[in-house]
């Protein structure tokens, strides 16, 4: 796992693959030791995350307390859950996520994108996604949705479903 706690760093053209990983892939992440300099403006452009499965505690990429971030252009290929957000410090504000595509197979996938429960999120843009596998149906899941946020703000926009039977209202 990679961990960043500083602002303004771009993430391009890496792919992050199942190791020996408990925690995440990428992990951008805000000082949580009552400290004010948290991760912000940091972008994640094409890049790969393959088959980070259940036994990484969060996600294949993990914004934690973070600000202003941008994932744009990546894939997440058999990922358990693929991006996710979390508070524990701050609330989050201005995730944007464009352009990707979460591809695997639907028992492998517990979700694509979710911000965990009791998490402060807002100005959250989700754009130009293509969710190229059926509803997510990991055995051993608590969420199994494409995209699941407890408490957030924001927009979902311009996606696409694997599954014929999929909608936002149901499977968001």
């Amino acid at each position: 796992a990679m961990v960043c706690y500083a602002p303004y760093v771009n993430f391009e053209n890496l792919t992050f693959r199942r190791g020996g990983s408990t925690i995440a892939g990428l992990k951008i992440e805000g000082q949580t030791s009552g400290g004010s300099g948290y991760a912000f403006n940091t972008t994640v452009n094409n890049c790969g995350f393959w088959k980070i499965g259940a036994t990484a505690t969060q996600a294949a990429l993990y914004y934690e307390s973070a600000w202003h971030c941008l994932t744009k252009d990546s894939w997440f290929e058999e990922c358990a859950k693929g991006i996710g957000i979390g508070v524990s410090g701050s609330s989050v504000v201005g995730i944007n996520v464009i352009d990707y595509t979460f591809n695997g197979i639907d028992t492998t996938i517990d979700a694509d994108i979710y911000a965990t429960a009791g998490s402060t999120v807002t100005e959250v843009f989700i754009d130009g996604g293509k969710f190229a596998h059926d509803i997510p149906a990991l055995s051993a899941g608590t969420i199994k949705r494409y995209v699941y946020f407890a408490t957030a703000g924001g927009l979902l926009s311009n996606s696409q479903f694997g599954s014929e039977t999929a909608t936002m209202s149901t499977n968001c």
